[in-house]
């Protein structure tokens, strides 16, 4: 039982004892994670808040109100109603009715007997009479309705608190109070940083000191600003955190390079290679850091483009997708499952042959649509991409039970060799195409130059420490696919090629000709940023929060001042 499960039945916790329903599962959920049992606190006191309120008493007249109520009601259906047919009275209306009888002046006759009243006697009204009066009251709540659906679209989206909508299908925040956006400021000892991931409680950045050339995993309060270190003691090796979730953080460590000697053909050849891991940490459990990979990256396996073991992962409830390289050069696609460290918990779900590898690895909520991309350079230096896609039976999870076996169907869903960087948002699949003819659909405009890794606008690591894939270089037409049904590929930016895409829960994020742009993927509708998102140096997306710096490395731009800045926003929730 994952956090997101348990949060749905906290509020009937209470409840759930007093019908004597198991919740041996539950309990055991609550005794290990803080932080759930910190959200039943919360619903206890609301509870018991509620439970102390006094009873309220009603008026001693409210009774014969609610009778007298009713029984004009039954009058004025009697009076619409066109049959003659005797209708019996309810006896608890009666003495109401005879009250309605004398203080009314309608042609209706009432009778005490129990045959009910006599027929009503009405004049012949004109038909459309009053089939307009009924499409006017729909007209207006339709009105109100789409005054309703409008103003939440508008107060829902973005950083910047000016500007009018431009256009209909524009959704733009003005209250900048609706979005939890700040700037913090936290004192470190580790002053460059080199990746930062963020959620609505915490900051975690990987930082290093240039003075020690030591590195460090902290965690910044949000609330408090202040810097916590994750790990025991400093380390030596590169640190670069990749994601989280609720429950956990994984990062990559990369170890310093080694010289290793090799005979090829009749010649000794020196290489670089780097022993690498990749950790996932407890957040509710600090001390219980589990190793998910460890590995060598050997530069002689793998083509001369690629930099990095790891090219992406993606949290799916408690399983994690990771696409990497192996020492032999090989490219994978693992899932790995996270919520417990004893079992052999890793299951291959796909593999390619050497010269090309695995990027992007995403996939619907539970799991059961899973897509990646594949990359290659052919010697003319053009960079590949297509987009594969595995359909999995086995519902809520990528693992099987015990003496299960998975019924996995895998695809190419883009066969083009010019589709890059899927992301699903909100069950639908964004990606980037460099297809002519699809770009020829975006934009009748000249584009400019293709952006190299050198002149890239913001990454999600900082380039001296880790270089950038070349990939996040590619820039292209911004397409959206619906998960469910057999809808055709939809173009969403109008003014020029998209780069630098990027995937939260419920909002998407790439860099456009006019600098960076959002699409609500729920509501389905562009987002204005104007320039929020202005001289970003690091940027990452991680489920509804999005997290930036300014200055090369996150630094303060005082030299004597050891102080980390980031910039940071939250999607709004739905009480915002």
């Amino acid at each position: 039982m994952n956090c997101n499960q348990v949060w749905t039945i906290l509020a009937i916790y209470r409840e759930l004892h007093t019908i004597q329903t198991d919740t041996t599962e539950l309990d055991a959920h609550l005794e290990r994670c803080e932080r759930c049992r910190q959200v039943l606190a919360r619903y206890h006191v609301v509870g018991e808040q509620v439970r102390s309120l006094s009873t309220i008493e009603l008026a001693p007249d409210a009774h014969a109100k609610m009778m007298q109520a009713l029984a004009a009601e039954h009058v004025r259906f009697l009076q619409r109603s066109s049959s003659t047919t005797s209708r019996p009275i309810p006896d608890f209306l009666k003495p109401y009715l005879q009250e309605q009888a004398h203080a009314t002046h309608t042609l209706a006759a009432f009778s005490s007997a129990e045959t009910g009243p006599l027929p009503v006697l009405q004049a012949r009204r004109k038909s459309h009479t009053s089939y307009a009066s009924q499409f006017a009251i729909l007209g207006l709540a339709a009105i109100c309705l789409m005054v309703l659906l409008v103003g939440g679209l508008t107060s829902l989206l973005l950083l910047a608190n000016r500007g009018p909508l431009s256009n209909q299908n524009q959704a733009s925040i003005v209250l900048q109070s609706q979005v939890a956006r700040a700037q913090y400021a936290t004192a470190a000892t580790y002053t460059r940083v080199v990746s930062v991931v963020a959620d609505r409680q915490y900051i975690y950045y990987t930082a290093y000191n240039p003075a020690t050339a030591q590195s460090m995993l902290l965690e910044m309060n949000r609330t408090t600003q202040i810097s916590t270190p994750l790990l025991v003691k400093a380390s030596a090796s590169k640190l670069v955190v990749l994601g989280s979730n609720e429950n956990r953080l994984v990062w990559l460590q990369l170890d310093a390079a080694k010289t290793v000697s090799k005979q090829v053909g009749q010649h000794t050849v020196s290489d670089f290679v780097v022993t690498w891991h990749l950790y996932s940490l407890d957040l509710t459990h600090p001390t219980s850091q589990m190793t998910l990979f460890t590995d060598t990256f050997d530069h002689s396996a793998v083509p001369s483009w690629v930099y990095t073991p790891v090219q992406g992962t993606w949290f799916v409830q408690n399983t994690l997708l990771v696409a990497l390289v192996d020492h032999t050069g090989k490219a994978h696609l693992y899932s790995c499952q996270l919520d417990n460290a004893a079992k052999n918990s890793t299951l291959e779900l796909a593999n390619v042959s050497r010269g090309h590898i695995f990027t992007s690895p995403t996939a619907n909520s539970d799991g059961t649509a899973v897509y990646w991309g594949e990359e290659w350079l052919t010697s003319d230096g053009t960079l590949h991409g297509n987009i594969w896609a595995q359909q999995v039976q086995s519902v809520g999870s990528l693992r099987a039970q015990a003496g299960q076996r998975l019924s996995i169907t895998r695809y190419l869903l883009r066969s083009d060799e010019m589709s890059f960087h899927p992301q699903v948002v909100h069950d639908t699949l964004f990606l980037l195409s460099t297809n002519a003819t699809e770009q020829a659909q975006l934009t009748a405009t000249p584009i400019s130059p293709t952006v190299t890794a050198t002149t890239m606008h913001a990454v999600k690591t900082d380039p001296p420490a880790y270089t950038p894939q070349i990939d996040q270089a590619v820039h292209g037409a911004l397409l959206a696919l619906a998960l469910s049904g057999a809808m055709p590929a939809t173009l969403l930016d109008n003014d020029a090629f998209a780069s630098m895409l990027q995937g939260g829960t419920r909002f998407l994020l790439w860099r456009g000709g006019k600098g960076y742009q959002m699409y609500d993927a729920v509501a389905k509708l562009p987002v204005t940023v104007y320039d929020a998102l202005k001289d970003t140096s690091l940027l990452t997306v991680n489920g509804d929060t999005a997290v930036w710096t300014t200055q090369p490395g996150g630094a303060s731009s005082k030299a004597d001042d050891a102080t980390v800045i980031f910039r940071a926003f939250d999607w709004p929730t739905k009480a915002s």
